[in-house]
């Protein structure tokens, strides 16, 4: 990088922060004020002047305070975290970890749009991420948006198609719109890529259920507490359906 010119220097700086390699540039941008300083100040070059601006604002924040907001978030403060976080977010625009644990924390609150806004952020960051897809479309889905949410979740899949996360994500956006067997091959799919996934049985033995085949949803029910024998909610639901069919073996 030191043979390049300034122009070339500042150009590949630019680039960087176009990918979001906020670090990179900044490294550009100190070599070579070190290098040509001199040159810089008597050219008084406007395009530097603009990075150098853009470069100060796109400064990722000090891992301390990083750290001071995962200690929040991991003691369960997440009223406090979304207020720090947003306050952060606006000096840091360009931190995934701010949008991420801001996102993860307004989930958790169900500040549903405060989520969905930090995970776009996300995705504009990290648009290969099959994880950032799959974060907005659950919080999309979570927030009474099931379409929008399957729309983000297709992109997750097309970039990791084996994704059982995203794919049991979709059931559940699938089962709110009532397309109970689009929402069986969702889950299926992600039981084919997670075989022990207690959740996605569970929701498949709900679907399943709706479509009146209370024995194979039974059966779900059943794996699901094998996987995690302390599921409350998958043993609710094999007890209520024992109960209902009951009365039907005899």
């Amino acid at each position: 990088m030191m043979n390049l010119s300034i122009d070339q220097a500042l150009k590949n700086a630019k680039a960087r922060i176009a990918k979001g390699e906020i670090g990179e540039a900044h490294d550009i941008l100190n070599l070579v004020l070190n290098k040509y300083a001199d040159e810089v100040k008597s050219l008084n070059h406007e395009l530097f002047q603009n990075l150098a601006e853009q470069g100060a604002e796109l400064e990722l924040p000090p891992e301390n305070i990083l750290g001071n907001l995962k200690i929040m978030y991991n003691s369960g403060l997440l009223m406090e975290v979304i207020d720090e976080a947003i306050l952060l977010s606006k000096r840091h625009p360009h931190s995934l970890e701010i949008w991420n644990i801001l996102g993860m924390a307004a989930v958790q609150s169900n500040r549903m749009q405060i989520a969905i806004s930090a995970f776009r952020s996300v995705t504009k960051l990290t648009p290969s991420s099959p994880d950032s897809h799959n974060n907005l479309g659950n919080a999309l889905i979570e927030s009474g948006e099931p379409e929008q949410g399957i729309e983000s979740l297709k992109i997750a899949l097309a970039i990791k198609p084996d994704f059982p996360e995203a794919y049991y994500n979709m059931g559940n956006a699938f089962l709110d719109l009532g397309l109970t067997e689009k929402a069986i091959h969702a889950y299926t799919k992600a039981l084919e890529h997670k075989a022990d996934y207690a959740e996605a049985f569970n929701n498949k033995g709900n679907a399943l259920k709706q479509m009146g085949n209370d024995s194979e949803a039974l059966s779900c029910y059943e794996n699901a507490l094998k996987f995690n024998p302390n599921y409350t909610e998958a043993q609710q639901n094999f007890d209520n359906l024992i109960e209902q069919i009951g009365p039907q073996m005899n």
